[in-house]
């Protein structure tokens, strides 16, 4: 039975208190912007389906009461189609609740802001601003503006789609939701170039909604640890991003902030069925979050860069990081941190972590699947890991790391090391996986508190009972459901949470 990475309905769900009991309630349409699309990679499936599996976002808005046009460029209108407005900031502070504008061709020349002198809209007469495909906002050249966002949001029940930015080598964020804002959609965005981030979700915002969107740092003459595409303050609340199409930010394409000493993490967010390309840096970068899934992602990198991580948790607690696929990491998914050298402070410890049902791939085999740094009750379940040098790495010991679980996952062309432990005490259950070495077997090892001995023996030694080592497993046409070579329906263990169909779970992602 295959695994859907996103929860059924999630998206309708957390939109459909938007629509609520307005009459007829219709997507908005926007023409599309030219935007360069990069290429992704060859599509994984699982039984024959498209893996990741992905639920679309599409947030339904109702019909408005009004609606005005702006047009760039025109004088004296009167927000009609045939004489529409000329200037966008006036436009914004001249709707009301239920009200619709669409902003025509042209240039605007931020910044831009939905602030105190706009309105607000409410649940069922939401704000929709709807851009035309030609339209262009981008960073003002005036005193005063220089990292200043080109469009700010501080509004509630606003509904953007369709926008355009051009960043270029601008230090400028690209768009602002901050203010206490809530209920806030941000859909069919483009947004390219700039040093900061793209897109930033302000610390006291709630149930923001990034869909759709496509965010590329390309061609920056300075790279910047800030060039992040999408940035979320803590603080913030029941944040979604959806179905983006993120590339070449040399920050990352999501970072979620650590607070301040004393202050709240973000929580309840969703990172859901995002592609991300490029980066060069940590793709999905948590360093603190109460709460979070991120599911049903495809991040690809380069495997000639090192350094690049695909899914990295600092320190969170109750995250669920399901159903993607990371190929050519440095590291595929990373848990916690362990304290560098110089930092002078203790381990970014993550708590309550479900690591399950993800392909890892390493087209180069040089990279590490699954690193645990500093975590406690962590589960690492039912995943895939294809052609990785280093399949499993759990670090440290009790109190940093503890009650670790690695089960029920199928490695397929391990190339140099099965897993590294540094102290058994780590680990609450490490067994029924099966290992499949792209080398023969003798030269496969394991790592046990820092001594390397065959992977052979360290399965005897460890007790590792139920766990395989099989040459010549393999993924047959591409297909995580088609494995020959070993026998690996109903070879699991039973783990609460993850019901099975027969005797005993399958080995790897799919349930059959």
């Amino acid at each position: 039975m295959p695994v859907n990475p996103v929860w059924p309905g999630v998206v309708l769900a957390l939109t459909a208190r938007v629509v609520g009991a307005d009459p007829a309630p219709t997507p908005v349409p926007t023409p599309v912007v030219p935007f360069r699309v990069p290429e992704f990679p060859r599509a994984q499936l699982l039984g024959g389906k498209p893996f990741p599996a992905v639920t679309p976002f599409a947030p339904l808005l109702a019909r408005p009461d009004r609606t005005f046009y702006v047009s760039a460029g025109a004088r004296d209108g009167d927000g009609s189609k045939a004489r529409p407005w000329g200037d966008l900031q006036a436009a914004l502070r001249g709707v009301e609740p239920g009200d619709q504008i669409r902003v025509g061709p042209g240039d605007y020349a931020g910044p831009l802001r939905i602030d105190e002198q706009c309105p607000e809209g409410t649940g069922r007469r939401p704000i929709q601003v709807a851009f035309d495909g030609k339209a262009r906002l981008s960073p003002g050249g005036g005193a005063g503006t220089v990292g200043v966002a080109v469009l700010t949001i501080a509004r509630s029940y606003w509904h953007v789609t369709g926008v355009y930015l051009a960043l270029d080598q601008s230090a400028s964020t690209g768009i602002s939701i901050e203010g206490g804002a809530h209920d806030v959609t941000l859909d069919r965005a483009r947004v390219s170039g700039g040093s900061a981030p793209s897109v930033l979700i302000g610390g006291d915002t709630v149930r923001v909604r990034i869909g759709n969107s496509r965010i590329s740092k390309a061609r920056l003459d300075r790279e910047s640890p800030d060039a992040v595409g999408i940035a979320i303050a803590a603080g913030a609340r029941d944040a979604l991003l959806a179905n983006n199409r993120l590339s070449e930010n040399p920050g990352g394409s999501v970072r979620v902030r650590a607070p301040e000493p004393g202050g709240k993490a973000a929580g309840g967010l969703q990172i859901v069925g995002n592609t991300i390309r490029d980066d060069a840096a940590t793709a999905i970068d948590v360093e603190a979050a109460d709460g979070i899934r991120i599911a049903g992602n495809t991040i690809t990198d380069s495997p000639t860069w090192t350094g690049t991580r695909g899914i990295a948790l600092g320190s969170v607690e109750r995250a669920v990081v399901q159903g993607n696929r990371v190929e050519d990491c440095a590291i595929g998914i990373q848990v916690g941190a362990a304290p560098r050298g110089g930092e002078g402070r203790g381990p970014l410890q993550a708590s309550a972590v479900s690591v399950d049902h993800n392909y890892l791939v390493d087209t180069a085999s040089v990279g590490t699947g699954v690193r645990i740094e500093a975590a406690r009750d962590a589960r690492v379940v039912h995943n895939v890991l294809d052609g990785v040098a280093e399949a499993f790495a759990v670090l440290g010991g009790p109190p940093g790391t503890q009650g670790v679980t690695v089960v029920n996952n199928l490695v397929l062309g391990v190339a140099r090391v099965g897993f590294a432990l540094d102290d058994p005490k780590a680990v609450a259950h490490f067994d029924y996986n099966l290992f499949s070495p792209r080398v023969p077997s003798g030269s496969v090892g394991a790592r046990i508190g820092g001594r390397e001995v065959p992977l052979a023996k360290a399965l005897q030694s460890e007790k590792m009972t139920h766990t395989r080592l099989i040459p010549g497993v393999r993924i047959v046409n591409n297909d995580l459901a088609r494995v020959e070579g070993a026998e690996i329906r109903d070879q699991g263990s039973s783990l609460g949470g993850f019901p099975h169909r027969g005797s005993a779970p399958d080995i790897g992602i799919e349930e059959r």
